[in-house]
């Protein structure tokens, strides 16, 4: 299937979840004509990682709060 502007959108973010929330992994998905269907993994990466304080300014620590699945979605 060739994907329009939308579906191309789509991808381009699904793609970047994982960046964007380092608590998520992804998994198998498909773009459809009229909607998606993907697999999010959330882990617990905070085992023995440094944890991030409001100012904290060091790029691989973890934050503070877990993020919820609807944020992410």
């Amino acid at each position: 299937m060739q994907l329009n502007d939308a579906g191309q959108m789509v991808e381009y973010w699904w793609q970047r979840l994982a960046e964007k929330f380092v608590q998520v992994d992804l998994d198998e998905h498909v773009t459809m004509p009229n909607h998606f269907h993907g697999i999010i993994v959330i882990v617990d990466r905070r085992r023995g990682a440094p944890v991030c304080a409001p100012s904290c300014s060091e790029t691989d620590a973890l934050p503070k709060k877990r993020v919820p699945l609807g944020e992410i979605v």
